[in-house]
């Protein structure tokens, strides 16, 4: 291609104007080129807007001129031209040109009108309008006419516009603005206008699900399910016992402040922010945690070397409350005292047993209830020494006591309180005497007993049969005063011990057999050994011994027998004593302890062996310092109170006692520490309250501290009366106050006892107001009175602050104007010196008195432009191409105007049916073979209109085929056992397809043939026979339209018969099994044997392999046949054999199968089967064939056709056949037939089976 020529640049700017005789616009670009000189089909122009880059390419044909339409003004635009030959070579591009198009200036913005406000809802209004030229469409809105809020816009430049607003609040009235800016940047702004939303008048649903979880004995936290609404629900009001307590923004409230132990009711109702309230939710009621116990407990009393009392007072704060003693020998403690209950205020006391003598144990008494747990201060108390243990009975001159007188004695109960722990069946105890006990001649400290009514002296007894009384067999020595087979519950066992008596009683005791009756009776020593029996309710249903006995059994009283409510007295007779010789033995000392220690006093006991006076050693240290009076009064048990002892107060102390005989023991030194006296006196009233406020939010506060005459534990704070914390110093800060609101305040202060002192005097203090760090809020932020050259922005705040707008053609602003300090709630600016058809930025920005600064988002506006009054030039070139029977495509050139087309409209038949933007438009849905007259107008962004164009006519073509061809005559002919010809006709030419298939699914289809017929034969090869198939055939006609038949079917021919053939097999295996010596044998024969009798000694198993037999073979005969070669010589004529299936091959030996085999080798008898075990028949069938084989020898046959067919059906099921014996006959009956290790082979077993193919 040759390069365009020089003159070619002065064509560009003037071949219109030559050639046309009219005006070359600045938005187009009029090209022409010389010739090719070669063979060419046509030229493409070129066009881009970056020098050697173009973006798009248009074919002009084989003309040498081009107009370049619809270029954007202000920009250059670069230009080249190529040409193409038949085969679609293109030659390298021409030299470049350039036209700069000139920037056009429309400064009139659009005319809007008809702005109406529609589709009003609660939250959303619809603006309408229309304007004179395309522009695009925004509306700024809001409470006020400063508006403050915008729609996102829509960019598309149309004539008619609409905008929803959303997002907005009931029954409220709204001042709008629609704004319109055409393609030219000039902005049209509506005059204010204005609308109210819809009123709501729906309340919020009825709060569900109202939980509350009592935190405290103050505290109760609700929770509920949120309410519903059809704006939203706002939030929520909490009513206390009907009255509104708080409200609430989420579902859940914390009520604080309440009284412990008490009920309350809550109800929740929902609104919205048009304050409409829901019905209030279902009551529902909770209880405040009560306060925990108050509790004061006192010392330990009555400790002997086993046991201690402790006591204490619980208060339970008006709630069920459950007490306990807790003890041990740490102050971990490790047990308890049974649990008591306490409702009231109570004094609870425990008595502890089985404790360790001369030990130190500590204790506490503890309490619960719902509102927790509260333990006393840790105390302790020591138990006394353990009793001595007498020395065997001295043996020296003659015995005191020779013999006792038994008389008959009144019913007279001697009260024994203190239990034992001894109990259950034949047990036994010690007991040791306060006295020596003289009985028979000796002299005892110590007995022993049994629960079975019986006491010895000798030793421990618990022997339940009594004896003769008296007896020499032991036990001897023993006092017998209901000795039988007794058993004793817990505590049943009781007793009292002093100076003159010791006392043993049992307490409604049973016999060891039964539960009725029950025993009452008791023993009473006395020192100068006297016995006294004592009954209360017994029953003499069982012997029983009752009486004393000496310590060889050849002395004794026996009562035979005794009554309820009844008593005897065994007294002795004394002898004279022989002289004694000088005492020089100090008393011995056992027992050692304190009891009923108190504040101020304290018990002394001990106890010694021989009568001595009484007295105590004690002080602070160990030089004691104090002596209590002398008590000359001769005992073996000994108590002392000491009293004006100091409370808290360690003491120490020693016990001495003088005999008769003026010989002194002194013990070592013990201790015991005296009690704290309990507080009962609450400390004094705080004084000196004094509050300071550090913030909005906070309350310090001070006081003077209280006295006590024990010590000040801790002080309680109540706000507004509410106690509201527990601090131990002489300060609190109460913090999370509400901002500028009053509180009451008052102090009291508490004990380690639980005092409480009366509260201060009230006083007040006021949290500050909240510091202001809140920004102006801004609202109603717009432009208005835009011009050319200015425009005002306004605004207002929430509060007074000052006023300043920042500005510019960009979000970095860079002008700003004249700050105004003073503090208004309304802002207005006024923008000058602005540059007309211009995009501004600008953002709004406020201080106010607190110095907290607001910025607003970006906003803009635009600077209106001059107006646009010329229309385009009038479309030429108008053609159509007609592509199908329901669409004319129509071009045309471009027009001209003085700033830029902006479209075209499309008129048919004189009405406008489009739109363009181009210069081409593609006109559908039209009627086919139908003429039609078009023409074409051009528009600007001014909405200025050109004439139309002349009108040129097309016609649509012809509609196109899509009918289908019409299917008949479909028939399925020439059928065999494995093909059929399927044919039908069309009513036009068309191809031909089958498909086919056992199923109405099909699944195979033939190949289509394409030649176009309208009578069809297709023919299917390979089909079963006797088989049912559908089809259905398929023709497509030239169109491609398809067409399918319905469904048919056909059945195939049945195949040829085939001929039988009979094959005798021999067997693959056989054996016989001898269940009785679990051996199998593969000898010449295959024995039958019935051993002992009814029962089945031997059977025969036989396998055959049926591999030649073609598989599918239709079984017509099969027979087992097996040859006689010996049978018993009994009287019976006949011996049954029946033929089984193995069904089940068993690989588990320990099972009772009776038989094995493994696939390989023989079979092999079962290891389980000894015995003469019968077989077991879990795998074998059932008889397939039974026969009742007589004596005479030869051949014997079993029917088995139904068991090889099943072999044949299923090959792997063959594990072989098995030859039961009769187990009907008496022993030594059998059949024996010859195997295949028999010498004959005629007579060796076989199978013979007819089969035919199907």
């Amino acid at each position: 291609m040759r390069r365009v020529s020089a003159r070619w640049v002065i064509v560009l700017f003037l071949s219109l104007w030559l050639n046309q005789g009219g005006v070359a616009w600045a938005g187009q670009a009029v090209l022409t080129w010389d010739p090719s000189p070669d063979a060419v089909s046509g030229y493409k122009v070129y066009t881009g807007t970056v020098s050697g880059i173009y973006l798009t390419a248009v074919d002009v044909g084989t003309g040498t001129t081009y107009t370049v339409p619809n270029l954007i003004d202000g920009l250059t635009y670069y230009f080249a031209v190529t040409a193409y030959d038949g085969a679609g070579n293109e030659s390298p591009s021409s030299n470049e040109v350039s036209k700069a198009i000139p920037l056009a200036i429309d400064l009139t913005p659009p005319i809007l009108s008809s702005i109406t406000v529609g589709s009003l809802t609660l939250n959303s209004a619809t603006i309408s309008w229309s304007s004179n030229e395309v522009s695009s469409s925004r509306v700024v809105y809001g409470a006020t006419a400063s508006y403050g809020a915008s729609t996102p816009g829509t960019p598309d430049l149309v004539t008619a516009h609409t905008q929803t607003l959303t997002g907005l609040q009931p029954g409220t009235l709204y001042h709008f603005s629609a704004l319109s800016r055409d393609a030219a940047g000039n902005l049209a702004t509506s005059q204010d206008g204005t609308f109210t939303t819809l009123g709501d008048g729906t309340a919020p649903s009825t709060p569900a699900g109202v939980t509350g979880t009592v935190l405290s004995a103050t505290q109760i936290n609700l929770t509920w399910s949120a309410s519903t609404d059809n704006l939203g629900v706002t939030g929520y009001r909490i009513y206390r016992n009907g009255t509104q307590v708080a409200s609430s923004a989420t579902p859940g409230y914390l009520d604080g402040g309440l009284t412990a132990n008490t009920t309350y009711s809550y109800t929740v109702a929902a609104y919205d922010a048009a304050g409409n309230l829901s019905a209030a939710s279902s009551a529902r009621a909770y209880t405040t945690l009560p306060l925990a116990p108050v509790l004061s407990q006192t010392a330990a009393t009555g400790m002997t070397s086993s046991g201690a009392t402790l006591s204490g007072t619980v208060n339970p704060s008006g709630a069920t409350t459950t007490a306990w003693f807790e003890y041990g020998t740490t102050t971990a403690y490790g047990s308890s005292t049974p649990v008591a209950t306490v409702s009231a205020t109570n004094t609870i006391s425990a008595t502890l047993a089985s404790l360790t003598a001369s030990t130190t144990y500590h204790f506490r008494l503890a309490a619960r209830n719902a509102g927790g747990t509260t333990y006393g201060p840790d105390a302790y108390f020591l138990t006394l020494a353990p009793p001595t243990v007498a020395p065997p009975p001295v043996q020296g001159p003659p015995p005191s006591i020779s013999s006792y007188t038994l008389t008959q004695d009144p019913y007279a109960w001697v009260a024994a309180p203190i239990a034992l722990t001894l109990a259950g069946d034949d047990n036994s105890t010690t007991a040791f005497l306060p006295f020596p006990f003289p009985f028979y001649g000796q002299t005892y400290k110590q007995l022993y007993l049994s629960t079975n009514g019986l006491i010895t002296f000798g030793g421990a007894n618990t022997a339940f049969i009594p004896q003769s009384i008296p007896g020499p067999a032991q036990p001897n020595a023993f006092i017998a005063p209901f000795w039988r087979d007794l058993y004793v519950g817990m505590q049943q066992i009781t007793f009292a011990s002093s100076d003159t008596e010791f006392v043993i009683a049992f307490n409604g005791v049973r016999d060891l057999c039964c539960s009725a009756p029950t025993h009452t009776f008791e023993v009473v020593l006395r020192p100068d050994g006297t016995i006294l029996f004592q009954y209360g309710a017994v029953t003499m249903n069982a012997p029983t011994g009752i009486g004393i006995e000496n310590q060889d059994g050849s002395v004794g009283i026996s009562i035979p027998t005794v009554s309820a409510n009844s008593g005897f007295r065994f007294t002795p007779n004394t002898a004279a004593a022989p002289p004694s010789a000088a005492d020089t033995t100090a008393p011995v000392l056992s027992g050692m302890g304190t009891g009923s220690v108190t504040a101020s006093s304290a018990v002394i006991g001990w106890s010694t062996d021989e009568l001595s006076d009484t007295q105590v050693e004690y002080g602070a240290t160990t030089s004691y310092g104090l002596t209590s009076p002398l008590v000359s009064t001769m005992v073996t048990a000994h108590s002392q109170s000491l009293t004006g002892l100091a409370s808290s107060t360690l003491y120490h102390y020693r016990v001495r006692s003088k005999d008769a005989a003026g010989n002194l023991a002194v013990s070592t030194d013990g201790i015991f520490t005296t009690v704290t006296p309990p507080d009962t006196s609450a400390p004094s009233a705080p004084t000196g309250l004094a509050a300071t406020v550090p913030s909005s939010t906070q309350i310090n506060l001070s006081w003077s501290a209280s006295t006590d005459n024990v010590g000040v534990t801790g002080y309680r704070l109540y706000r507004n009366g509410t106690q509201i914390a527990t601090p131990t110093g002489l300060t609190y800060s109460d913090g999370s106050l509400t901002p500028d609101t009053a509180y009451s305040y008052t102090v009291a202060a508490s004990d380690a006892a639980g005092n409480l002192s009366a509260q201060s005097a009230a006083i007040s203090a006021r949290t500050l107001l909240p510091p202001d760090t809140a920004p102006p809020v801004f609202s109603g932020i717009g432009a208005s009175g835009v011009t050319q050259t200015g425009a005002t922005v306004g605004w207002t705040t929430n509060e007074p602050a000052t006023t300043q707008v920042a500005y510019g053609t960009t979000t970095a602003y860079g002008s700003f104007s004249t700050l105004n300090t003073a503090l208004v709630s309304a802002h207005t600016v006024s923008l000058t010196g602005l540059t007309a058809s211009t995009t501004y930025h600008y953002q709004v920005i406020s201080r106010d008195a607190a110095g907290n600064v607001a910025t607003s988002s970006d906003a803009i506006f635009i600077t209106t432009a001059i107006p646009d009054t010329t229309a385009p030039s009038v479309p030429a070139g108008l053609a159509a191409t007609v592509p199908s029977s329901t669409q004319i495509n129509l071009s045309w050139s471009a027009s001209t105007d003085n700033i830029g087309v902006t479209g075209y409209r499309v008129y048919r038949n004189g009405t406008q049916v489009a739109t363009p933007s181009g210069l081409t438009y593609s006109d559908g849905g039209l009627t086919a073979n139908t003429a039609y007259s078009y023409t074409v107008a051009a528009s600007d962004a001014a909405g200025n209109l050109s004439a139309q164009s002349a009108a040129i006519s097309a016609r649509t073509l012809l509609a196109p085929d899509t009918t289908p061809p019409v299917i008949s005559a479909v028939a399925a002919g020439s059928i065999t056992s494995t093909s059929v010809v399927i044919s039908w006709t069309t009513n036009e030419v068309a191809d031909s397809q089958v498909d086919y298939g056992t199923t109405a699914s099909y699944g195979t289809t033939t190949a289509v043939v394409s030649k176009l017929i309208a009578a069809h034969s297709q023919t299917l090869t390979g089909l079963l026979p006797s088989t049912l198939y559908h089809y259905r055939v398929r023709s497509k006609d030239p169109a491609g339209n398809v067409a399918t038949s319905a469904d048919a079917i056909f059945v195939t021919a049945a195949p040829p018969v085939s001929t039988p053939t009979t094959v005798t097999l021999s067997p693959a295996a056989d054996t016989y099994l001898n269940l009785d010596t679990s051996v199998n044998s593969t000898d010449v024969t295959l024995n039958t044997y019935t051993w002992p009798d009814n029962q089945a000694a031997n059977t025969v198993l036989m396998k055959f392999n049926l591999s030649s037999i073609p598989a599918g073979a239709v079984i017509q005969s099969a027979t087992l046949n097996l040859s006689l070669v010996e049978a018993d010589i009994e009287a019976e004529p006949t011996y049954t054999v029946t033929v089984h299936k193995v069904i089940n091959k068993n690989p588990d030996l320990t099972r009772a199968t009776g038989y094995t085999y493994d696939g390989v080798n023989g079979w092999t008898a079962n290891a389980c089967c000894y015995d003469n075990v019968p077989l077991a028949e879990q795998d074998i069938s059932a008889p397939y064939d039974t026969k009742a084989i007589d004596k005479v020898l030869g051949r014997k046959n079993w029917t088995l056709t139904a068991m090889v067919q099943e072999w044949i059906n299923a090959p792997t099921t063959n594990f072989g056949l098995m030859l039961n014996s009769d187990a009907t006959k008496e022993a030594d009956r059998y059949r024996f037939f010859a195997s295949m290790e028999n010498p004959t082979a005629a007579i060796r077993p076989s199978l013979t089976v007819t089969y035919q193919l199907p």
